[in-house]
């Protein structure tokens, strides 16, 4: 880490975007805990510099990585940009500015040659092009660069300007955050379930490639319309890591520093000595994704809570999470609104979470990570199971348990069966009665013979 070295600063209301930009680059990788010391030494009283300064913080936290989907908008020019379009960037003509970070610029641009289609440019912002920034964003596009999935945004092109500015060209996203996508479609549990899946194959992928995405969330998960069929795109692997990296790969993150975002955080990211960050990181936050996804909020309801940093990462490391299907039972009326977004009502919502559900989603949220699942695999597998009516391994099975899976999932065998089998019994007792009629009266004849 460069060293903090403090910045002089005047109490005047105009501020140079190079001031701004100096004491930005001196926190911006430091942990979040340690932030608040560095900004009160660096800015000291002056109020003006420290406001703009924490609005690119907040940018940056906003937008992760230079190579999110532009989903993030709205953030005014903080470092030296007019506001202006370029009218290309390399080969790509460009048509309008759809998301901004702390460090990068998004436009929407068109590739003319030798294909024609629309896509993402992320630009360095001017001033930004420090030897930190573009080691930070040359790690994020080899990342990308290994990935290639139908399910994981990809990386097209990438390269530098006239004036030195990197860039990367990758695909448009024209998506919504999954968890939106399913409550303005009132997708039932099954359609969620099956978007899951789909995450979870990219997620898979990633790790066969040796890559933790880290801060898997529904705005990192879009989900899009493509030629009527539902395409699922996990993107912003801006704070991945890489499991196998050279020595020579730019770490995309310090060791030490608090990356992620809280209420999809597994312990060991907030406590180091709870283990190495490796891919059960990633299953964690897929299993807060599913709960948010059945439930309608995350296990532990972070971002709805006003608590302390300390506070935060204790309830983190050790709140023990509750079954999905109890903490529903708790949201009291939002229950109905909750089920109704379902596509189904409170009670029908609750019987579908108690049980397979409510034992996988446990498996993969497990504050001890050697008890949840050992992959991704694992996971989308017991998903699968739970769709099938078969057996789950996140439950411990008796033969009730088995004999109840196997009547479900058989429930026209086992409906024409048990038919089968009343008549059989029906039947015999009809013969058995009219058999027993026929003696009775046999025993009355011979009496009156008598």
């Amino acid at each position: 880490m460069d060293p903090i070295v403090p910045v002089p600063c005047s109490g005047g209301a105009e501020r140079s975007a190079g001031l701004v930009k100096d004491v930005f680059l001196a926190v911006v990788d430091l942990p979040s805990p340690e932030r608040p010391a560095a900004l009160d030494r660096l800015c000291a009283d002056d109020a003006d510099l420290r406001s703009r300064v924490e609005r690119m913080l907040a940018a940056d936290r906003a937008a992760e990585s230079f190579l999110v989907s532009p989903a993030v908008v709205g953030f005014a020019s903080l470092a030296g940009d007019d506001g202006s379009l370029p009218a290309s960037i390399g080969p790509y003509r460009v048509e309008s500015r759809i998301g901004e970070g702390g460090f990068g610029i998004v436009y929407r641009a068109v590739q003319e040659s030798p294909i024609r289609r629309d896509v993402a440019v992320k630009l360095v912002k001017p001033g930004m092009d420090s030897r930190r920034v573009v080691a930070r964003f040359e790690a994020e596009r080899r990342t990308l660069a290994r990935l290639q999935h139908p399910n994981i945004a990809q990386i097209f092109d990438a390269g530098s300007t006239a004036d030195g500015r990197p860039y990367v060209a990758m695909e448009l996203i024209d998506g919504v955050p999954i968890t939106r996508w399913c409550s303005d479609r009132r997708l039932d549990v099954d359609a969620r379930i099956a978007l899951v899946l789909d995450v979870c194959a990219a997620v898979e992928h990633a790790h066969q490639k040796g890559v933790v995405h880290r801060d898997l969330k529904p705005s990192n998960v879009l989900v899009q319309q493509i030629g009527g069929a539902t395409n699922v795109k996990v993107i912003d692997f801006g704070i991945a890591k890489v499991l196998d990296a050279d020595s020579d790969t730019p770490a995309l993150t310090l060791e030490s520093q608090f990356v992620g975002t809280p209420d999809y955080m597994s312990p060991e990211q907030v406590d180091s000595s709870l283990g190495d960050v490796d891919t059960r990181v990633d299953i964690f936050a897929l299993g807060v994704l599913l709960h948010e996804l059945l439930v309608g909020t995350t296990p532990h309801q972070i971002a709805t809570r006003t608590s302390s940093l300390p506070e935060t990462l204790r309830r983190i490391r050790d709140a023990e999470p509750k079954r999905p299907s109890v903490l529903f039972d708790g949201l009291g009326a939002l229950r109905d609104e909750i089920a109704a977004a379902r596509s189904t009502d409170a009670k029908r919502l609750h019987r579908r979470l108690r049980g397979d559900l409510d034992w996988i989603v446990l498996k993969a949220i497990d504050r001890d990570r050697t008890r949840r699942y050992a992959s991704v695999g694992a996971l989308a597998a017991d998903l699968r199971r739970h769709l099938a009516d078969e057996p789950v391994t996140a439950v411990r099975s008796g033969a009730w348990y088995v004999v109840g899976k196997f009547m479900r999932r058989h429930r026209v065998a086992v409906g024409v069966g048990a038919i089968t089998t009343a008549a059989i019994v029906g039947g015999l007792g009809v013969a058995t009665a009219s058999y027993l009629r026929m003696l009775r009266a046999e025993a009355a004849a011979k009496v009156d013979r008598d």
